[in-house]
């Protein structure tokens, strides 16, 4: 256990949410034995960002959105899948906040074909290219252009990189979705990223 871990369950009682008196408190109280789950929220940064062997192909967490306004909703799912990277030799360095991002994207709701946004529809008009660039760490507000979740998810990433991104509602268009992009309401995306340059 680190510094910065989490207490989410005893048993099967959820923690989320509580302080840490209330945490000591639910322990103390429940029956032996206990079974306690923790949550280490920078174990996710530190596997996207690692360049170690052996690599993970996929990387997800689940987080409980702190917002009363998502009270009862069940634990969201993040899920990073590396499609391709380039060999050690060529990485670089990783993406990290305030770096501005070249990439090429499309984004899809998940279990549908169809492409409902790309960067090739978002590049700068009269240019050639399908890319747009993204400041990484700049969608800390309500949704807007970009998906939230993208300052989470394309850390650490190499030129040359592919992700497979799936962002629950919460981190993509929320409750609200995108009306002129036929995204509905609670839509769960999934983006192909590719990062062209740094």
């Amino acid at each position: 256990l680190r510094v910065g871990g989490l207490v989410i369950k005893v048993n099967n009682i959820s923690c989320e949410g509580l302080n840490i008196k209330q945490v000591s408190e639910v322990i103390k109280t429940t029956p032996r034995p206990i079974t306690i789950k923790f949550r280490d929220p920078s174990r996710f940064f530190e596997q996207l960002e690692s360049t170690s062997y052996p690599l993970l192909k996929t990387i997800t967490t689940q987080y409980l959105p702190k917002n009363t306004k998502y009270a009862g909703a069940p634990e969201q799912v993040i899920k990073v899948e590396r499609l391709s990277i380039p060999p050690r030799e060529e990485r670089l360095r990783g993406s990290q906040p305030s770096d501005v991002l070249e990439i090429q994207y499309v984004g899809q709701i998940l279990g549908k074909s169809d492409i409902v946004e790309s960067s090739a529809e978002k590049a700068p008009p009269g240019t050639s290219t399908k890319s747009i660039y993204y400041i990484l760490g700049s969608q800390n507000g309500p949704p807007g252009k970009f998906p939230i979740g993208w300052d989470l998810t394309l850390r650490g990433m190499v030129v040359g990189e592919k992700r497979r991104i799936t962002l629950p509602f919460s981190l993509a268009y929320d409750k609200a979705g995108v009306k002129d992009k036929n995204i509905p309401p609670f839509a769960t995306m999934v983006y192909t990223v590719k990062l062209i340059s740094l």
